[in-house]
């Protein structure tokens, strides 16, 4: 009995695949929300104003490492809900996970998910940028 390779499978056409309007999307966030930075920033009085009103009252102290339950934002808490978070996201996400497997080796996987953790570190940058230029612009006006 002889065997015989199996058909190649159909190119894959579908929800996966390139979209327009997704790719649109995604190229236009990081440009608008460099925009929104600036704008929030000019509100504040320039940059060095807003990260100096931000200094001044606290807003920009990174880690805490206080071990204190009454304190809600704290290193453990973070590195705790970080590592629920990106299990989560990383593990159930099917658009993730899809990505992950159709990957040729498990090298391009693993640079997937550095690039995706280095994407989302620089993302979260932008966005705390932003909502701290806007408390500073609030700030500025109610004083």
């Amino acid at each position: 009995m002889e065997f015989s390779a199996p058909p190649a499978a159909p190119e894959c056409k579908g929800v996966w695949t390139f979209n327009p309007l997704l790719t649109t999307l995604r190229y236009s966030l990081a440009p608008t929300s460099i925009a929104a930075l600036l704008i929030a920033c000019s509100l504040a009085g320039g940059a060095p104003a807003a990260l100096s009103a931000a200094a001044a009252a606290g807003k920009l102290r990174v880690f805490d490492f206080r071990l204190d339950l009454a304190i809600p934002y704290t290193f453990l808490g973070g590195l705790i809900g970080g590592g629920m978070l990106t299990a989560a996201s990383h593990g159930t996400d099917q658009l993730i996970v899809q990505r992950l497997l159709a990957s040729q080796s498990l090298g391009n996987a693993r640079r997937a998910l550095v690039g995706s953790g280095i994407v989302v570190l620089a993302q979260f940058t932008l966005f705390m940028l932003i909502g701290t230029a806007i408390w500073s612009a609030a700030i500025g006006r109610s004083s």
